[in-house]
């Protein structure tokens, strides 16, 4: 048997080790290549799925645009108000949140009287005032930015010029300045405050002019109130100790406010002595399951009845 050498060996072994090195560089070559035909392939798939969704698309009716407006719930008048955020759709529901406030719109404001709606939000009670079976002359006044722009636009998309005047001002028992405190910035949002108290909760705080009602009227000669609407989360004793003049007036016939635990008893003194009298508290709201600390009250003058 013929021997084999360490030499000859070595040759064997070196032969075999290029052997593999060359399969394993064919192996990599070949991968290589299946991954370009592999990537190639995935493209033109993804290019023949595009084409198939836009001649898809081509077809399909064009989607609506989303909602803008809404129609209020209220059956006297149609309305419409500016529906963009969950706030404002939230205003579109205001008859059946304060049906109250309907019936005594529709009850005792007669056609032609003014009616100055303080704390008017986005409008919604404005525009029934004004717009439903009252007609009446509307003075909406909302010092918040964002609400008072869309109150601006609802009064315009439902040509209410003639008939609502937007006011963007403060009133308090004092004319000068304070801080408007923000608890959120956008439109429709409402439980905002006035003043250093309130400044700790502010989202935003704002440098703001504040006008009392006396002044408001007096000064800019404008026409006084047959009725007043006041809703301003809590400030309501403020404002009706800077309208001495206007709760005195015979020209006044209702009142109605919303009332807090804390302010009852000085918001009900200002009012008696304007010569008002209490004719209809609402029962105290629940809210998330809990009693709100807060009702509605009608005042009226006497001879009004």
């Amino acid at each position: 048997m013929r021997r084999t050498t360490p030499r000859t060996l070595a040759r064997r072994i070196a032969g075999g080790v290029r052997l593999l090195s060359g399969a394993r560089d064919d192996l990599k070559r070949t991968e290589r290549r299946l991954m370009k035909e592999q990537e190639r392939h995935i493209a033109q798939l993804t290019r023949r799925m595009h084409k198939r969704l836009k001649r898809i698309e081509r077809r399909l009716p064009p989607e609506p645009a989303p909602a803008l407006v809404g129609t209020l719930d209220y059956q006297g008048a149609r309305i419409e108000l500016r529906a963009r955020t969950k706030q404002e759709r939230f205003r579109l529901r205001a008859a059946q949140k304060e049906p109250w406030t309907v019936e005594w719109m529709e009850t005792w404001i007669a056609p032609g009287e003014c009616l100055y709606d303080i704390g008017a939000n986005v409008g919604a009670y404005s525009l029934m005032a004004a717009l439903g079976p009252a007609r009446a002359y509307v003075v909406a006044l909302e010092p918040g930015f964002a609400n008072y722009a869309t109150l601006c636009e609802n009064v315009a998309h439902n040509r209410a010029g003639d008939r609502v005047m937007p006011l963007g001002i403060a009133l308090s028992d004092r004319t000068g300045t304070t801080s408007f405190n923000y608890r959120d910035t956008g439109s429709g949002e409402a439980m905002h405050g006035m003043g250093e108290e309130d400044a700790g909760r502010a989202a935003f705080r704002q440098a703001m002019l504040t006008l009392t009602l006396d002044d408001l009227v007096g000064r800019f000669a404008l026409r006084a109130p047959n009725h007043l609407k006041l809703d301003v989360d809590g400030a309501e004793q403020a404002v009706l100790e800077g309208a001495e003049r206007t709760l005195s007036s015979p020209d006044l016939r209702t009142v109605l406010t919303e009332v807090s635990v804390d302010d009852a008893e000085s918001v009900g003194g200002a009012l008696e002595g304007a010569g008002l009298e209490r004719l209809q508290r609402t029962d105290r709201r629940v809210k998330y399951g809990k009693v709100v600390d807060h009702w509605y009250e009608l005042w009226t003058r006497p001879h009004a009845r």
